[in-house]
């Protein structure tokens, strides 16, 4: 998604409208709800920035059931499946993660260079969404490490019950 703002417009261009994060905005645009038709261009492109951002924490809970339910399965038979399993959902959070960095750097750039259709006003609802971002960053960081010890714990399994058979082959 890209944001283009000026003094009496915010313009943006998104690739795919399935999963679309914009839609809560524009109902309250249509039913005129909320300070977003009355305060300027800069707090629309802070409620656009904030739901996209919004969007990503039902992704990222899906992840954790996901991994949650990796965890309880660790036990259990089937050491080679988990492990592709663990791999892909690892995969997928660096592929969430790169997608993820840009809207941090470009809040990150909105609160320091002080664009001008951006009020200081606006800058204290950017910084809340900046810490959301971060936020959201540090979730995605912790599934990886636990995606991380989850697989060196299998490994380590494994290669316990490998050390039970060659004793046994030993004697």
């Amino acid at each position: 998604i890209s944001f283009f703002v000026g003094a009496d417009f915010v313009l943006t261009f998104q690739e795919d409208r399935d999963g679309d994060s914009l839609e809560p905005v524009r109902q309250r645009l249509r039913q005129s709800r909320g300070r977003i038709r009355h305060v300027g261009t800069d707090y629309l492109l802070y409620e656009l920035f904030d739901s996209v951002i919004e969007g990503y924490f039902p992704i990222l809970e899906t992840f954790g059931d996901r991994l949650d339910e990796l965890d309880r399965e660790t036990d259990y038979r089937d050491t080679g499946r988990k492990l592709v399993e663990i791999h892909r959902l690892r995969s997928e959070l660096l592929f969430l993660r790169r997608i993820v960095w840009p809207h941090r750097d470009a809040l990150q750039t909105m609160l320091r260079a002080g664009h001008p259709p951006i009020r200081d006003e606006t800058l204290i609802y950017l910084r809340d969404s900046y810490d959301h971002m971060v936020q959201l960053i540090d979730i995605v960081e912790i599934y990886r490490e636990t995606c991380a010890d989850m697989r060196d714990f299998l490994y380590a399994k494994l290669g316990n019950r490998t050390n039970e058979v060659m004793r046994m082959l030993t004697v």
